[in-house]
């Protein structure tokens, strides 16, 4: 037997006897047709093999999940397009379930308990929908991959206990990468190079020159990559060499080349990002739009690939880091893997966290970066009511800030947890704003500040101030994975302003990424209290006692920074009246 790890997608269609009864042929027919072009499609552009298509299902296993999440996608798709030549009660509709984890592989077949457990997720899905594991998500990012809306902890068949999963929709269009700086040795390093001619271009046309130079642009500000310099890529553009080559002369992690081809006053893009170590394609894109929009400022093509490399380097990190040993693993793999497994908001995955920081740490000495993020990780635990012993979880976010600043004391990272270890763990309101903003002065975009000093604004009763620090560390960060963390902080400036539609609004886009923020809870709870759906609050409220049995109201207030002043005795009693215990 050959265990291995893969994807599995399990579909099948909804009501298919009812199908088969009405129209038993035409049914076969157009399935038939639909697993047809869906075979050509999985196994050339997904790399997917199907295992099996049942009377009314299909199996098939992927060796990444982006393959098996946009298969599911492909495959709804093209139900739809059928399904636009028949009337309403002849669609063909699919339910699809996703996961990934260890399967045993025979000859044209697999088996397993992930075989089993793709089949009771698809079990979850609504016709037309596909619903993944808890496994599965934490490959993908939110509005890259999909809409990723967070179901919970389900009870699935013969399963003895609860899984968390997750229902996802097709993409929604890509942001631009924030502005912000980073460290060196912490990043992979990346050669963008300039996209080559094809149809419709002249040996003069030089727009394949300006695609590069803006996606360069627009990655040279993430502060998780490093750029190659657009005349070290230039210089080897009109050479035929390898990825290896290409690696060896620029000393390059990851490798992003494209086509562009011209046509009626529209360009279509071609890019395919890869690894070179191993020397495999993870990531490709094609994108058609006017010629005219390439350098809109309104999400041009180069907004989208430049976010769609920042998401495959980061997801591939993650990948890695998860499946070879710690000594193994390179800094930035360390880094970039416990950044996501951080903010995945599990109790198992924020434990795996902390060891790649730890390891990243030991390893690099007195750098700032780790630090701060490591720093990050004792205040979340505490806020997320996973701590032991607050106490020393505070002091350990101090002491690691603390080393961190010693090193350089400009580190807007460092400044920004230091803050927020103060605020939330501290109370300490007039230190936290001092160090936001010399966050701010050592970074005016950073993210993060703006975020963390708009909270200290809501927990201090000053909403508007609040709500304006909010939104612009939205407007700086369209492209960050964790989205729905700012969400949460611009939920509660919009609670503390007593906007509460506004409020219920952000919340909700936060919970439906990730159910198990304590934070959106109890803002979605109390602002959905406010605007009178009570019913509402008190389901949200049942959800964050399963999550902490042991809330109330006291020890709410006896650990939230906003205990002293109007909106934090105002958010405790509404908890209470929502059904949260004395």
């Amino acid at each position: 037997m050959k265990r291995a790890v893969r994807a599995i997608l399990v579909a099948d269609v909804v009501e298919f006897v009812r199908l088969m009864e009405t129209d038993e042929e035409g049914t076969i027919e157009r399935w038939l047709q639909l697993t047809e072009r869906a075979r050509q499609t999985i196994t050339t552009d997904m790399q997917g093999q199907i295992i099996k298509t049942m009377g009314d299902g299909i199996l098939v296993e992927f060796g990444h999940v982006r393959n098996a999440v946009q298969a599911a996608q492909t495959l709804h798709a093209l139900a739809s397009e059928h399904n636009a030549q028949v009337s309403n009660d002849r669609h063909i509709l699919l339910r699809i379930g996703i996961d990934y984890g260890n399967v045993i592989l025979q000859q044209n077949d697999v088996f397993g308990r992930g075989v089993n457990r793709a089949a009771r997720l698809m079990s979850l899905a609504n016709p037309g929908e596909t619903v993944i594991s808890d496994d599965a998500r934490v490959s993908l990012t939110d509005r890259l991959d999909g809409q990723i809306e967070d179901l919970g902890n389900c009870f699935l068949r013969h399963q003895k206990s609860p899984v968390r999963a997750f229902r996802i929709a097709t993409p929604s269009g890509a942001p631009q990468i924030p502005i912000v700086k980073g460290e060196d040795k912490l990043r992979p390093v990346v050669a963008i190079l300039p996209f080559h001619r094809g149809i419709g271009a002249t040996d003069d046309d030089r727009t394949g020159d300006v695609i590069s130079e803006e996606i360069i642009r627009l990655v040279s500000r993430s502060a998780e990559l490093a750029v190659i310099s657009r005349m070290s890529t230039s210089a080897l553009s009109a050479r035929s060499l390898t990825i290896d080559e290409i690696a060896g002369h620029l000393n390059a992690d990851y490798v992003l080349s494209g086509t562009f081809n011209l046509y009626n006053g529209k360009v279509m893009l071609d890019a395919e990002l890869a690894e070179c170590a191993s020397g495999t394609i993870i990531w490709t894109q094609r994108i058609e739009v006017d010629i005219d929009s390439i350098l809109s400022s309104d999400a041009s093509p180069c907004d989208e690939i430049a976010a769609g490399l920042f998401a495959a380097i980061t997801l591939n990190e993650l990948s890695i880091s998860r499946r070879r040993p710690l000594p193994t693993l390179k800094s930035y793999t360390l880094l970039l893997g416990a950044i996501e497994l951080m903010h995945h908001l599990s109790p198992n995955y924020h434990q795996q966290s902390r060891q790649l920081l730890e390891e990243l740490v030991q390893r690099s000495g007195r750098q700032p970066v780790p630090l701060a993020w490591l720093a990050n990780w004792h205040v979340l635990r505490v806020v997320q009511g996973w701590s032991e012993d607050i106490k020393q979880d505070a002091n350990a976010a101090l002491w690691n800030c603390q080393i961190a600043l010693d090193t350089d004391p400009e580190c807007e990272l460092a400044l920004a947890m230091d803050g927020f270890a103060n605020l939330n763990l501290l109370r300490n309101f007039d230190v936290a704003e001092d160090r936001f903003d010399a966050a701010l002065q050592s970074n005016p975009s950073s993210a993060i500040a703006h975020m963390l000093k708009g909270t200290l604004y809501a927990f201090s009763d000053r909403g508007h101030l609040a709500v304006e620090q909010t939104e612009q560390a939205l407007n700086l960060s369209p492209l960050d994975p964790h989205r729905f963390i700012f969400e949460t902080h611009c939920a509660g400036a919009y609670l503390s302003a007593q906007d509460y539609e506004k409020a219920a609004e952000y919340a909700g886009r936060s919970y439906r990424s990730n159910r198990r923020h304590a934070s959106t809870l109890r803002i979605l709870a109390v602002s959905l209290w406010e605007l009178g759906r009570e019913r509402e609050a008190r389901n949200v409220v049942k959800e964050l006692l399963a999550n902490e049995p042991d809330f109330s109201r006291s020890l709410y207030l006896k650990r939230s920074p906003n205990a002293d002043f109007k909106i934090g005795r105002h958010i405790a009693d509404v908890l209470h009246h929502a059904g949260v215990p004395a």
